[in-house]
């Protein structure tokens, strides 16, 4: 924690730079680090509104189709991703595929993030394509591992798990696990992601402690660096409660469950759709207790947001 907050010390200060010139080039960067820092805190509505802004001086500095623009595109359309706005996100991914070359950097990070957003649709088959392509141009680029091959080493196991390939998965996401480690360190949030999505595997295979050793050690890093309130220890929680629900203690998957919701609901976006799966899930538990009426009313909860859901992004044809 201590070192975001030296982070946003440093871009701060640069803020000034832009308020004396808003059309300075070194500002807008200072604006887009800024935002990406809220964005990790899980403060979305002012990365956003910083994503715009340091894209409006570049827009006017470079015109609105310069691949330059290309990485703040992209970290806008994270901060849309994790608000539950896919549509604009893949919108924003495709502009960055149609302006940047392989050889931009934006480039493939563009064919890694529209894969890991296809993949949660189950859109596999294109999915699949762009991360194998990101992969290639990330491994040309860094032979010997970067943060960034980690990544799509990840997202291509989370469709290895889709597929039911778990021992493909599992190769996959030891593979990032080691360039997480080795390059930022045991202590990083990605270290934590990729702790997690192991933890989950394990669960699914019913390797019950192993599962449990992952998905604490995520809890952990999580808290850690982002704090105890931070949406993706409640990412954490929710898995431990599934966990929790194979060994059939009902009871203890029920306190995650209620630890989870709380954290979210204090977020930005309380009403999204893992909010409504959370709530779906609890629901189910509390039926296993006989605890009927509260089951009922989460489960009308989770319905009000689905309904939300499916009003502001419609259905993409496959």
């Amino acid at each position: 924690m201590a070192r975001y907050a030296e982070a946003e010390a440093l871009y701060r200060r640069a803020l000034g730079i832009w308020e004396r010139d808003p059309e300075d080039a070194e500002a807008a960067v200072a604006l887009h680090n800024l935002a990406t820092l809220c964005r990790i805190r899980g403060e979305l509505g002012k990365a956003e509104s910083l994503h715009r802004s340091a894209l409006a001086i570049q827009e006017r500095l470079f015109g609105p189709d310069h691949p330059g623009m290309a990485a703040g595109w992209n970290d806008l359309a994270l901060v849309y991703k994790t608000q539950g706005r896919p549509g604009e996100a893949e919108q924003l991914y495709r502009r960055v595929l149609r302006v940047a070359t392989p050889q931009h950097s934006g480039y493939a990070t563009a064919l890694n993030n529209l894969g890991e957003l296809l993949l949660e649709q189950r859109r596999s088959r294109e999915a699949e394509r762009l991360l194998r392509q990101a992969l290639q141009v990330r491994e040309k680029r860094w032979p010997g591992g970067h943060p960034a091959v980690a990544a799509t080493c990840a997202n291509l196991a989370h469709l290895q798990v889709q597929r039911g390939r778990l021992s493909r998965a599992e190769a996959l996401y030891q593979r990032a696990l080691e360039i997480y480690q080795t390059s930022l360190g045991p202590d990083h949030p990605e270290v934590a992601a990729v702790l997690n999505n192991l933890g989950t595997l394990e669960t699914r295979r019913g390797r019950f402690p192993q599962a449990r050793a992952f998905l604490q050690r995520a809890q952990y890093v999580w808290e850690q660096a982002l704090g105890a309130q931070h949406p993706l220890v409640a990412a954490a929680l929710t898995n431990l409660a599934e966990l929790e629900i194979r060994e059939r203690n009902y009871p203890a998957a029920g306190d995650l469950y209620r630890r989870a919701l709380a954290i979210h609901e204090k977020s930005e976006h309380p009403q999204s759709l893992a909010q409504a799966q959370r709530l779906e899930a609890y629901a189910a538990v509390l039926r296993r207790l006989q605890h009927y009426s509260e089951a009922a009313q989460r489960e009308t909860q989770a319905l009000g947001i689905r309904v939300k859901h499916s009003l502001r992004n419609p259905a993409t044809p496959r």
